[in-house]
């Protein structure tokens, strides 16, 4: 007994024979076809084959359907089919019409043939092959591959007659929130609680030093008066807390951990000057040396860090995550002329079939922070707002909001004009100010948090710590977020210094460890564009959609205006737009 493969399998395995993914919306509509197979089989015979992978949607194949319909009414009864059951042997002269119609797609791109060579049935069908649905049938994804950063796209003033055609739109939203502290922030309102948050920061960074294979068996503090030896090799772990310089160049940390303290010099004759710059305060260590008089001399020292050569992980959906932040409704410097071309691009409006493709992709936009321009920030706020209420400023950007697509997902975290506590970590923006971004559906999410969308972890920070790290790090500005970011991401800690102008609160866990690698970190607050591959980590700063205020001319920040940035979740490219041109 020979026993048929199931029709789902069958047309999913011919569709990838010939060099095309289809997806479940797709595949639904042709098993409702009368005949799935026979109909599958005359697209195939149609499309032209890619070389590279690509995508064939549902609203597609609707549109081919319907300017096929819509064309048949016009064919003279002489050419119409028989009327009889079709068989799968027989091709009736409606399918030859079909076939016809499919394969002229393919050829009008190949060839120019002579009008005598085209069937008579063909010319008459010719005038559906200038209709919208076959100016976008299918267009090659970009392979996968290496994290490539794409040239920055400004294809606003192009146009094209064809119709938009999302392929997000046929996936549900996949979402998973796996790091979020709304709710579940604990303390005491004692001192103690600052201990336990130290506590517990300390003990996941060490364990990631005790998880990598390059570091040996780590001795407590304590430990290195009867255990060290002068000719022993050791590794120990500490919390930096005082750091100086000596005259001689060499740099003398003072760390600590559970059991005691010690002095542990670093030598410029062994490291690299520019890499001690980057120690700062209260961050976790790992060092290896010897112990000697009471002074731990090392000549080797790490970060928790990520693993070279790191690979992200790829999803097998088609999709794209839009990176923003920093849109400051409310604000009289809020470029709502720019956000207006962004609302454009993702309706595919006025743009190439290039840009529409790549729009239809994106089915979250993750937005972190500074939504709204917020009450009472700064003393001379007031004087800057155009909405000067906050629920007010909210139900605006909800109203922007919902001018994008109705597939899209809003990802949405608070930063530091949001009307939430300053210090970090901040929990998501209530309902009592926000709810009409709630009643769109917006996921709204702690600052920071981690989301996972098709698979792929998004850190998602406002940047508080940005301005600290500036201060301390002479090679790291305002202007260079990304290189803020890696330092983040080395450290393992998104506020590793105490005490600064970055306010921390007290609780019982440390929210602000990157206890697991992202796939993408995206942040704002200093307003300007920034993007770097780190050992397979997009970090992503997208400027802002706002002109540069008294405040940041005061800083010296002059902001990136427009340039949101877009992940394709299946091959990992990430590309820049320019929405100011």
């Amino acid at each position: 007994m020979v026993v048929k493969e199931p029709v789902d399998k069958s047309i999913i395995t011919s569709f990838l024979r010939a060099g095309f993914n289809i997806t479940p919306g797709a595949l639904s509509f042709i098993k409702n076809k009368e005949d799935p197979t026979n109909f599958a089989n005359i697209l195939l015979h149609s499309f032209n084959s890619a070389k590279q992978r690509s995508t064939i949607t549902r609203q597609m194949l609707e549109n081919i359907d319907a300017a096929i319909s819509d064309l048949m009414k016009d064919v003279p009864s002489t050419t119409k089919p028989a009327s009889r059951p079709s068989s799968l042997l027989t091709e009736t002269v409606e399918d030859k019409h079909k076939k016809a119609l499919l394969t002229r797609t393919k050829t009008v791109k190949d060839l120019t043939p002579d009008k005598e060579s085209i069937p008579v049935e063909q010319q008459m069908l010719e005038p559906a092959l200038e209709s919208p649905a076959f100016q976008a049938v299918v267009e090659a994804v970009s392979p996968v591959g290496s994290p490539v950063l794409a040239n920055t796209t400004n294809e606003l003033d192009l146009t094209s007659k064809s119709v938009f055609t999302p392929l997000a739109k046929e996936y549900s939203p996949a979402v998973k929130i796996i790091e979020d502290c709304t709710g579940r922030l604990k303390n005491d309102g004692e001192f103690s609680d600052f201990s336990h948050l130290f506590n517990d920061r300390f003990e996941k960074l060490k364990n990631m030093f005790k998880n990598r294979n390059d570091i040996a068996r780590l001795v407590d503090i304590s430990e290195l008066a009867t255990t060290g030896k002068k000719s022993e090799e050791l590794f120990i772990a500490g919390m930096v807390i005082d750091k100086k310089q000596t005259k001689s160049g060499n740099t003398i940390l003072e760390i600590d951990d559970k059991t005691g303290r010690v002095n542990v010099i670093l030598s410029t004759k062994s490291m690299d000057p520019k890499n001690l710059a980057y120690i700062i305060l209260d961050e976790v260590l790992c060092f290896k040396g010897f112990y000697k008089d009471g002074i731990f001399i090392s000549n080797e020292f790490h970060w928790p860090d990520v693993k070279h050569g790191r690979q992200p992980h790829l999803s097998e959906d088609d999709l794209s995550i839009l990176l923003i932040s920093d849109l400051h409704v409310g604000s009289d410097n809020h470029l709502s002329d720019v956000w207006n071309r962004l609302r454009a691009w993702m309706r595919g409006e006025g743009t190439s079939d290039k840009a529409k493709e790549m729009a239809g992709k994106v089915k979250y936009v993750a937005i972190a922070g500074d939504l709204v321009d917020g009450i009472g920030v700064y003393p001379t706020q007031e004087e800057h707002l155009v909405i000067k209420d906050a629920t007010k400023q909210f139900e605006k950007a909800a109203e922007m909001l919902g001018e994008f697509p109705d597939h899209v997902t809003f990802i949405i975290a608070p930063g530091s004009h949001e009307p939430v506590r300053r210090a970090l970590p901040q929990p998501a923006t209530s309902k009592s100010y926000a709810k009409s971004l709630y009643d769109i559906g917006a996921i709204m999410v702690s600052d920071p948090a981690v989301v996972e969308t098709h698979g792929i972890k998004t850190l998602m920070y406002h940047g508080e710590s940005f301005i600290d790290l500036s201060i301390d790090i002479p090679e790291i500005t305002h202007k260079t977020p990304e290189l803020s970011m890696e330092k983040l991401l080395k450290s393992r800690h998104l506020a590793p210094s105490f005490g600064k102008k970055t306010e921390l609160a007290p609780d019982k866990r440390d929210w602000l460890v990157i206890s697991e690698v992202p796939d993408i970190m995206l942040t704002g607050h200093v307003h300007c564009n920034g993007v770097k591959n780190y050992h397979g980590t997009w970090l992503v700063n997208s400027g802002c959609f706002q002109g540069q205020t008294d405040f940041m001319k005061g800083l010296g920040i002059v902001p990136t205006i427009g340039q949101p940035n877009i992940i394709n979740l299946k091959d990992f490219r990430l590309t820049t737009l320019n929405l100011t041109g």
